[in-house]
């Protein structure tokens, strides 16, 4: 199961906001394709350094990423550990906040997590396959318009989409000839 789509909620001022039947149906089923039927959808939330928006991960996907994260760094120590991988621990363990839908189906963004994000009265949820990003709308739009030609690129570099679409030509229409119509 995979996290697709944007909803967009509003906060109230305590912090909370609806977490969205699509993103909360799909997390159930993540919850259930790893054996935990009937457990709530409870979500990771970690701070997402340089985009300026919160991660919301399902709790097992959030588990099985420490999992790796801690294989990879258990060569180190927290002495030799780098400066950027100690603050990477940090946000992991130190940052991140379990959050769980209540009865009415809204989270609880606690000031010390939304204000990085700057996240304010409307809230942007975007799926983004194993996990949900946290965004402050106009921030998003700032973001997208700066790093939409870097995500053209790549997306250019895996060259064209497999199918029909594959065939058709790229670019300006050609005049027609030889059909008889026009002037």
């Amino acid at each position: 199961m995979r996290l697709y789509g944007t909803e967009q909620t509003t906060m109230d001022d305590k912090g909370r906001t609806a977490f969205p039947t699509r993103f909360r149906d799909a997390v159930q089923k993540i919850y259930e394709a790893n054996g935990l039927v009937g457990a709530p959808p409870t979500l990771m939330l970690v701070p997402w350094f340089d985009d300026g928006c919160l991660r919301a991960y399902p709790l097992p996907v959030f588990e099985r990423k420490v999992a790796q994260f801690e294989q990879a760094l258990a060569n180190e120590s927290a002495f030799e550990r780098g400066r950027n991988e100690s603050w990477l621990v940090r946000a992991l363990y130190g940052d991140a906040r379990e959050i769980t839908p209540d009865g009415a189906g809204r989270v609880l963004l606690v000031a010390e997590i939304r204000e990085p994000a700057r996240l304010e009265r409307e809230v942007m949820w975007k799926g983004l396959l194993d996990c949900i990003e946290i965004w402050n709308p106009q921030i998003y739009r700032e973001a997208m318009s700066l790093h939409a030609p870097t995500a053209r690129g790549v997306l250019a570099s895996y060259g064209p989409p497999p199918g029909p679409a594959a065939m058709a030509p790229v670019g300006p229409a050609s005049p027609s000839t030889g059909s008889g119509e026009g002037p």
